[in-house]
């Protein structure tokens, strides 16, 4: 029979999910969701740069089975949301356990520290780190020969996945092989398919395959951690006043790492104009898409059809998604660029349906 303690004592299994901006670790992750056992319970951390949630919202209709989100804004969970970050892991473990806990640090993320902190909370006995899926987007295959905090995410995996597969050309598929198996320190999976090839053995190392991993530029982590400790009045979110049609509501401004963003929060009656918003995202925005690293969307475009719009280097994607509570943005600009977040105001409102 099994204790009580027992139960208590049995670390809980730990998946860091790493890559790039845009690179498809949200989905990812509602995959895993979809296809986990229905009596298991899952929890997802989601590092995000501004408090607006939006890929949270996308994992809401994926899972199958009792699971959790806890979404911690900052842009990195080791730097801007250090603190954060120990205080949910902590309550997480104290709380209802988990079968197994899910974390995708943000794309500008430094995955090393958030992996030296689940270390410390592994030696205490109270999770079990497993492993470190490192996604690669078929048509950034440079990020092997590159510096910069993308290599540090496939340095720290030990598993490493193609994502967007069914894009990838012969050609990509097999320099992404190379260039994987060719990677420092050696990885012990490599995955040419989807996130549904990662099979049991995949996101758990066996014992004595303990996962080496070397230290992710702990020169430029400290850079980062001293700056968002020097300025904690830039981390503070600034709310300023804008109106959508007949909606006063309030947009959010942040000022993190080097990188402005803002989010908006749009009440559920508003409705975008999907054909004309899908055009002139895949055409620019109107050339505000020049200064901007990453947007990401859910809205609602039509009586009963909301869309998750996704922009990155990697493309514009759109897809149907199942929330229904508000229309949300977030729009993350390039490191050092100065926005002019009101041109942003004029842009989405002129996206609205007549």
């Amino acid at each position: 029979m099994t204790t009580a303690a027992a139960i208590v004592a049995t670390p809980v299994p730990v998946n860091v999910i790493t890559g790039a901006l845009g690179v498809g670790k949200t989905t990812a992750i509602a995959k895993l969701l979809s296809s986990k056992p229905v009596d298991e319970y899952w929890v997802v951390i989601l590092n995000e740069f501004t408090d607006v949630g939006v890929d949270a919202l996308t994992l809401a209709a994926a899972a199958r089975g009792a699971y959790d989100v806890r979404v911690i804004p900052g842009g990195c969970l080791c730097c801007t949301g250090e603190l954060d970050f120990r205080r949910q892991l902590r309550a997480i473990l104290q709380e209802r356990r988990p079968h197994r806990i899910l974390i995708e640090p943000s794309g500008i993320g430094h995955p090393g520290a958030v992996i030296e902190e689940l270390r410390g909370q592994e030696r205490a006995g109270a999770l079990r780190l497993a492993s470190t899926v490192g996604l690669v987007d078929p048509k950034r295959l440079t990020v092997f020969d590159t510096e910069g905090v993308e290599r540090d995410q496939i340095a720290a995996a030990d598993v490493l996945l193609l994502s967007k597969a069914d894009t990838a050309t012969a050609d990509e598929r097999r320099l992404f092989e190379t260039k994987a198996r060719q990677s420092f320190p050696p990885k012990r999976w490599i995955g040419l398919g989807d996130i549904d090839a990662l099979s049991t053995t995949a996101l758990n190392p066996p014992a004595d395959k303990y996962q080496f991993m070397l230290p992710a530029r702990p020169d430029v982590h400290a850079r980062a951690r001293e700056q968002a400790q020097k300025h904690v009045h830039e981390i503070v979110p600034q709310e300023r006043a804008t109106q959508f049609g007949k909606y006063s509501i309030a947009a959010t401004e942040h000022l993190l790492l080097d990188r402005r963003a803002c989010g908006w929060t749009i009440p559920r009656e508003a409705t975008f104009n999907r054909v004309k918003l899908v055009e002139s995202l895949e055409q620019g925005g109107e050339g505000l898409l020049l200064d901007v690293e990453r947007l990401k969307a859910v809205l609602r475009t039509g009586i009963d059809h909301w869309t998750l719009f996704d922009v990155s280097a990697g493309g514009t994607n759109n897809q149907p998604c199942g929330w229904r509570q508000d229309s949300r943005i977030e729009v993350q600009a390039t490191p050092g660029a100065d926005v002019d977040w009101t041109r942003w105001d004029q842009y989405w409102r002129s996206m609205l349906a007549k």
